[in-house]
């Protein structure tokens, strides 16, 4: 018996695959081992719910000129929808994609970021970044902003999301690096 939400998944990639090209890269995601994406109920959600559009998917599946396509863009962007539900589902307040300031200017983008009230009743920040291979290191930028944000904290750039605010200030944390396997820290309480 087929999951509803494999169905409902490949259903929803019939419409995005628009090209011989495109239907052969997701073909060998599956060959690869990693048709796990393509039936995981939320990245059958993040298409329905358009956080994983044509045109994104389409930029995904990019082709370079000797016809052959980068999967790990792919693969990261389906591990990181997948990984983003987990985070939801114990911090009921998580938000996507954040980019911080730190003291000294540098800037950094995390894949996820949520709050709780500890013991004390102060608010503690919780943020993640998500890498799709065990062996997927951070950029230079990530590397030195979270080196600095553990230290001294940062502030959310920009307009921020729901719950978070720009120009918001966040004390110093470690950011939670997530490769495949990895659990998901629970808040305290």
């Amino acid at each position: 018996m087929t999951h509803f939400s494999t169905v409902k998944t490949d259903a929803l990639l019939d419409r995005h695959r628009q090209t011989p090209q495109q239907l052969a890269a997701l073909e060998h995601l599956k060959a690869l081992g990693r048709g796990d994406f393509l039936s995981d109920p939320a990245v059958a959600q993040a298409i329905a719910d358009g956080k994983l559009s044509t045109n994104m998917i389409d930029r995904l599946l990019k082709f370079d000129a000797k016809g052959t396509f980068d999967q790990n863009k792919l693969i990261g962007k389906l591990f990181e929808i997948q990984q983003f539900a987990r985070v939801k589902a114990m911090y009921p307040n998580a938000v996507e994609q954040i980019t911080i300031l730190t003291p000294s200017g540098e800037r950094f983008r995390i894949d996820a970021m949520a709050s709780y009230v500890d013991a004390d009743g102060k608010t503690q920040y919780v943020l993640f970044e998500f890498k799709s291979s065990a062996t997927a290191g951070l950029t230079e930028s990530q590397i030195a902003g979270f080196d600095e944000f553990r230290e001294a904290g940062g502030t959310i750039v920009g307009k921020g999301k729901p719950g978070f605010s720009g120009d918001t200030y966040l004390s110093g944390s470690k950011v939670t690096v997530v490769h495949p396997g990895d659990p998901i820290p629970t808040p305290p309480t």
